[in-house]
């Protein structure tokens, strides 16, 4: 395992996002990693975690995309071409500061903030066909993923957020 650098983590602001993806602007990781803390924030503070829960969270959206800093976003497509071939390049031995690799809970909630704010980026500057597509496949998947994760009070709570979000009423 390798550690990233702060010099590295400092670049956060320069590796874009959806690089093959035609964009009204472009989005870096810093940019998206922040949109996700403050994602998370809201979402863990509507199902009711407390103020230390909802930090870990918070702090672990703000983190969840940093090995990209080393790596650049590599596109969905590519990771699972690889992945069919036999290798994982989401397990690409970077070592990231206060992951929570072993909190599921943490997880599930940074992982649908992520989608969320995938979304919600692609809703206001895709641009042509193939943007559409992607953001139609990110809808499919952020849908599935709540089905198959969240209970029913839980999926109410984060769609709250989301609506949120689409109305502009996003409260921190």
């Amino acid at each position: 395992m390798s550690l990233v650098r702060i010099s590295d983590m400092m670049r956060a602001q320069y590796v874009k996002r959806f690089h093959i993806v035609h964009t009204i602007k472009h989005q870096s990781i810093a940019e998206h990693s922040f949109n996700v803390a403050m994602i998370s924030r809201r979402i863990a503070i509507e199902m009711g975690y407390d103020e230390d829960d909802v930090k870990t969270i918070m702090l672990a959206g703000l983190v969840h995309d940093l090995d990209e800093v080393i790596t650049g976003d590599i596109p969905t497509p590519t990771k699972m071409r690889a992945k069919a071939q036999g290798v994982d390049l989401n397990d690409n031995g970077i070592e990231i500061p206060y992951q929570c690799s072993g909190l599921e809970w943490v997880n599930r909630i940074v992982k649908i903030s992520d989608y969320i704010e995938a979304m919600s980026f692609m809703e206001e500057n895709a641009i042509g066909i193939h943007a559409l597509t992607v953001e139609a496949d990110i809808g499919e998947k952020m849908e599935s993923y709540i089905e198959s994760t969240f209970t029913i009070e839980e999926t109410t709570q984060i769609l709250e957020v989301v609506n949120e979000i689409r109305q502009g009423g996003f409260t921190f």
